[in-house]
């Protein structure tokens, strides 16, 4: 996204002493075993090259674009692919354990994130939607493909909240802010 909510880069603002997006980018790379983040973002860039992360810097307009990009970087090479948002800061391991570990024992399943009944991020695709995400409709996400394929969706329930927050506003980055000082 473009921050237009947040008003700035929300990515890079400070969250526990560190830019938002590196919490994620932590997170992930202690589990799966490669990540990608693609940015519009030339700060966020940077800090992944810092961090030795792979990433693709791109102007292109859609949400779809930005999925498109990050399959084209993999290929497919891999059993799944899962999509986090870089501002999704509590976002913990265990929960990334927990649906890594359901999408194994099915792995033509997609694999949702879910709270207190409410589906959230991130999403976990099976290789056979490779080609309908790298094709999604201009401005769409992987929604589309979750609810065209409604019947194959299992959940992962997180008990807590807090990990399902993404931050589109410095009132959400407080929220979050308060939460972890607590």
């Amino acid at each position: 996204g473009e921050g237009k909510r947040f008003g700035a880069n929300k990515l890079m603002a400070d969250f526990g002493g560190n830019p938002l997006i590196s919490h994620i980018i932590n997170t992930a790379q202690n589990v799966f075993c490669s990540i990608v983040i693609v940015t519009r973002h030339k700060d966020v860039e940077l800090l992944c090259k810092e961090m030795g992360v792979d990433v693709i810097y791109h102007g292109l307009p859609y949400r779809s674009d930005t999925v498109k990009l990050g399959l084209s970087h993999f290929g497919k090479n891999f059993d799944g692919y899962i999509f986090c948002q870089g501002d999704q800061p509590l976002l913990s391991e265990d929960t990334l354990y927990k649906m890594a570990e359901e999408f194994s024992k099915d792995k033509e399943k997609i694999v949702r994130l879910l709270h207190n009944n409410t589906p959230c991020s991130p999403v976990i695709f099976p290789q056979w939607a490779y080609d309908s995400l790298a094709d999604l409709p201009q401005g769409k996400g992987g929604n589309v493909v979750v609810k065209s394929n409604a019947d194959k969706v299992v959940y992962v329930n997180t008990p807590n909240i807090y990990e399902t927050i993404d931050v589109d506003t410095k009132e959400d980055l407080q929220k979050l802010t308060e939460y972890i000082n607590t």
